[in-house]
């Protein structure tokens, strides 16, 4: 949930590649993915961030785009009945 909350309030991430994360987020696009467990890339990653103005911009512009677009209540819910009409069999 803290993801889609960071990604609305258009906030540059620094996140662990993990399945969940990286079914949400492209590395370099609108998000920055390091190993999981490996500390230097994650500091690494947020100094890049602090440093680079342009970059926690752009990524935080992008990953607003995408939990507006992609990832909202709204595509949720539809999502949701399509799978019940489907298991009620209507």
């Amino acid at each position: 949930m803290k993801l889609f909350e960071y990604m609305a309030m258009q906030k540059a991430i620094v996140a662990p590649r993990l399945g969940p994360v990286e079914d949400v987020l492209v590395h370099e696009q609108d998000g920055l993915l390091f190993e999981p467990k490996q500390v230097e890339p994650l500091a690494a990653a947020v100094i890049r961030l602090f440093r680079d103005d342009v970059l926690r911009r752009r990524l935080g512009e992008a990953a607003r785009e995408k939990v507006v677009r992609v990832c909202n209540w709204e595509r949720h819910a539809r999502t949701m009945l399509a799978f019940c009409e489907r298991l009620s069999g209507c």
